[in-house]
């Protein structure tokens, strides 16, 4: 690392400006004390490319350094002499070009141009990427992180060099991950890491053949893992199941082995069957209850919130009647049934929910009543990729939310934004912008300035809503 010029200072991006979230590609550290430790600090970062370093006198020392990233290096600089800058550059020694053999230039042929070779994808088919799940601790020492929980890291470590030992989750290991150079050597490393907490897998049926239904109906989710039940085989053949009556004991009295089966083993038999097969709806319903799940009433990164109310029923005799406030029903309309028209909570929603089977018709009708009032949610407060880029809530899918909310994946990084079935709820455990920690108290004291912030409006929507730009 080689230094370029003294006495200048980054023009662009602005040397002084706006501190970001973790994994930003620039940070400023204050606590640098010397050029030499500025140059140090950045040969220690695996992804800067050049440093500065300034020390001057402005009502009191202002002293530090101002590392970049490979992503976002400096495009133009100043003359600062007042503020005693050093400018440092990673030099790169670059091999001799050879000279060019002349040969003929084969003609043109037309072909598509090749897609650019990216980053695989955090998360390998048919692995769903779950950003709410945590991915790690970062010991965060000046918003940098200098060790992680991943790496060997730990909470004592940290606080011994002065660090806050800092959970983040999957969206932040995700847009850290995608922000890697397609050829950085630790790509694969970051990946073997992080897609174990970060992916998850459910199998899905092998489709059935035409005529036949699939064991789990829609909304219901195959699980295959599950346990079907137990099978008393003899001499590899089963002659006898614990769904239809079979147990352990009379399994031994035929000298069979009782043997336990998963919900694979279930669906492969009944897609093995003929589509005519009498049995068919007997298996089914037998299987179903155990190898399928109903979708949770709220979708992550929603939170449940049992006591919020979820409407009026209308009893009769103590039991709820078709009669309900979310599906037109009145007060006066179950007076003239001679029912009591009784509030419930969310808690009492859900129970019901639970307890549907798992292939119930109404099932999606009863969860889309009840999430916007029983499940709370706000929009992402960083940059997710999106489209081959990366966006924010309220600055890229806010002006135009009819079109940008149907991309694949926004609705769930913007739940708000794009009027997701949830309640906006604030940030009560607070959250830090521009390395203070702040809270919706302190948001709410300048709403019209501060909800135009993205950070700021994601963390506090309760305390932003009407506060449109």
């Amino acid at each position: 690392m080689d230094e370029v010029a003294p006495n200048e200072l980054c023009s662009s991006p602005d040397w002084i400006g706006d501190i970001g979230p973790n994994y930003v590609n620039r940070h400023i550290n204050w606590d640098i004390t010397s050029a030499e430790k500025c140059r140090d600090r950045c040969l220690a970062e695996r992804k800067c490319v050049e440093a500065f370093f300034f020390d001057f006198d402005y009502g009191g020392t202002v002293r530090g350094c101002a590392i970049h990233y490979e992503e976002l290096p400096c495009s133009s600089t100043f003359g600062a002499s007042w503020a005693n800058a050093k400018h440092y550059k990673v030099t790169t020694v670059l091999n001799p070009t050879l000279a060019p053999i002349s040969s003929p230039t084969p003609a043109p042929v037309e072909s598509p141009t090749p897609a650019p070779v990216g980053n695989p994808p955090l998360c390998d088919s048919p692995g769903t990427f779950v950003g709410s799940n945590s991915a790690g601790y970062a010991c965060l020492v000046d918003g940098v992180s200098e060790s992680d929980s991943n790496w060997g890291g730990t909470e004592a470590s940290c606080s011994d060099i002065g660090g806050v030992w800092t959970p983040y989750d999957c969206f932040a290991a995700e847009a850290y991950y995608l922000g890697l150079d397609v050829n950085d050597p630790m790509i694969n490393e970051f990946k073997s890491t992080w897609a174990p907490k970060c992916c998850e897998t459910v199998q899905s049926p092998t489709p059935a053949p035409v005529g036949k239904p699939p064991i789990c109906d829609s909304p219901g989710t195959f699980v295959g893992s599950n346990s079907a039940g137990y099978a008393c085989l003899v001499d590899g053949v089963s002659e006898s199941d614990s769904n239809w009556g079979g147990t352990e004991a009379s399994c031994s009295d035929i000298g069979g082995v009782w043997t336990p089966y998963d919900c694979f083993a279930a669906e492969a038999y009944y897609l093995g069957l003929d589509v005519n097969d009498p049995m068919i709806n007997e298996f089914k319903s037998t299987w179903a209850p155990k190898c399928c799940e109903k979708p949770p009433i709220c979708d992550s990164p929603g939170t449940f919130v049992g006591s919020n109310s979820a409407g009026y029923a209308c009893l009769v005799d103590g039991n709820a009647s078709e009669v309900d406030s979310n599906w037109g029903g009145t007060e006066a309309s179950c007076s003239d049934i001679g029912g009591v028209w009784t509030p419930y909570d969310c808690f009492a929603a859900e129970a019901y929910y639970l307890g549907l089977d798992v292939n119930d018709p109404f099932i999606a009708e009863f969860k889309s009543a009840w999430a916007p009032q029983c499940c709370t949610c706000r929009d992402y407060d960083r940059r997710f990729p999106s489209e081959g880029t990366k966006k924010n809530c309220f600055k890229n899918i806010r002006p135009d939310p009819e079109t940008r909310c149907e991309v694949q994946g926004v609705r769930e990084y913007c739940p708000v934004t794009c009027n997701k079935d949830c309640m906006p709820k604030d940030n009560q455990e607070g959250f830090k912008f521009k390395g203070v920690a702040r809270n919706c108290e302190w948001v709410s004291q300048l709403p019209n300035d501060r909800c135009k912030k993205n950070r700021l409006r994601s963390n506090c929507p309760e305390t932003c809503l009407g506060y449109t730009y």
